[in-house]
């Protein structure tokens, strides 16, 4: 029998339900769903509090997955949440075909997943928006996030010379530095000129790009070490609305502040930056942490995301990983205790003790003193990747297991 999350009240967490599949549409096709990520997006489109107002309900979340379409992978788009109808979170979604961009089939569909618009965003902040450059300085805050650990992941691969990432945990930072840091800040202080200082000790001469999911005083003390006309461009308001970023410093330096939103895009822009994401996670140099769970653990995953997103709020921090449903497997609707954690170094304990400022070097130093005491830390910030089936949970956990314990910071 198919399933599906059902949202039946907005600020509630979905209620996993047994469906009919879709019927088609004109210029549509039916797609058999591999895995749908829990977005920070799809939590605000739920929580009615977005721009585009209270979702008409009962509606599937999702506004994103990877499935197959006559046993072909592909990743699309849905706008629930955002205009009526139902998104990703089922078993099988009925999809305009214009909207499917294919896929390689040596890329992990999980991965790619759990990456999804959020490493579109952090690609077209860095080069579309940011006009990133070879052998250019880059800051990025936020770090410890999903945007953030493939911003820095990014920008090495594109070839900034030095990445200085920020982030509010000592756990953030060691995912930063696990991603490529060259250096990082902590970013646990609302004191503009402390955390000026702070970055003026990490970076190597000005900076050329801040790119800022986060806004607020990170923003503004990051813009301090900017080069004259360089460029900082904020997609996300997680550390506040407004930032005190003074005129006389956007003047003085010719800076240039940019805005960003995936909905901007263009659905060529769309589709080449997803492609260039399958290729980098097929390649290895995209990846960031998830756990899989059963369609039957879905609501759990769901308010764990909430209370995540709450935290990281309340602080001015980054939610440290994306969150996926991957339902195909013959027993969809059955929970189990095996649950897969995708690793890829994601799992620093959150009080490893980290300096204010510390290079790359440092930070794997002190998480090589630390490890042995908290190898058995259970993570808090992992992304979570439904797996409907126990067969197939059991058989992602033992194919990665050496990949947990070999990747980690």
């Amino acid at each position: 029998m198919s399933w599906a999350l059902s949202l039946h009240s907005p600020g509630e967490p979905p209620a996993l339900v047994e469906w009919a599949p879709p019927a088609s549409g004109p210029d549509e096709v039916l797609v058999e769903v591999t895995a749908a990520p829990i977005t920070p997006l799809d939590l605000l489109c739920a929580s009615g509090t977005s721009y585009f107002g209270v979702p008409a309900t009962p509606y599937v979340p999702g506004v994103q997955g990877v499935g197959t379409v006559g046993g072909r992978p592909v990743w699309f788009p849905t706008s629930a949440g955002m205009r009526p109808g139902d998104g990703s979170m089922a078993s099988v979604v009925a999809v305009p075909e214009a909207e499917l961009v294919p896929l390689p089939d040596d890329a992990d569909p999980v991965l790619v997943a759990a990456l999804g618009l959020s490493a579109v965003a952090a690609h077209m902040a860095l080069t579309w928006r940011g006009e990133l450059a070879h052998g250019e300085q880059v800051i990025v805050l936020g770090a410890g996030g999903v945007v953030g650990q493939a911003a820095v992941r990014l920008a090495k691969a594109a070839g900034a010379r030095r990445v200085v990432a920020a982030a509010r945990s000592a756990a953030g930072r060691a995912r930063a530095v696990a991603a490529g840091a060259d250096a990082v800040v902590a970013l646990d202080t609302s004191d503009v000129d402390e955390l000026a200082t702070r970055f003026t000790a990490a970076v190597d001469g000005p900076a050329d790009l801040v790119l800022d999911p986060v806004f607020g005083v990170p923003a503004a003390a990051a813009a301090r070490v900017l080069r004259a006309g360089g460029r900082l461009v904020n997609l996300g308001a997680m550390a506040g609305e407004t930032s005190p970023i003074t005129s006389s410093l956007l003047r003085g330096k010719s800076l240039r502040l940019l805005g960003y939103t995936n909905n901007e895009l263009t659905r060529a822009q769309r589709a080449a930056a997803i492609t260039m994401v399958a290729a980098r996670v097929a390649d290895g140099t995209l990846r960031v942490g998830h756990d899989t769970v059963p369609p039957a653990d879905a609501p759990g995953a769901w308010a764990r995301c909430v209370r995540g997103r709450r935290r990281s709020q309340n602080s001015g921090g980054a939610v440290g990983s994306a969150h996926c449903l991957a339902p195909r497997a013959r027993d969809g609707l059955r929970g189990t205790d095996q649950q897969h954690r995708g690793d890829h170094g994601q799992d620093e304990a959150e009080d490893v003790q980290l300096p204010d400022v510390a290079s790359a070097q440092q930070c794997r130093d002190r998480a090589a003193d630390d490890r042995a005491d908290q190898s058995q830390q259970q993570r808090g910030d992992d992304a979570e990747v439904l797996l409907a089936g126990l067969d197939q949970a059991r058989e992602r956990a033992d194919d990665e297991a050496g990949d947990d314990e070999a990747d980690h910071v």
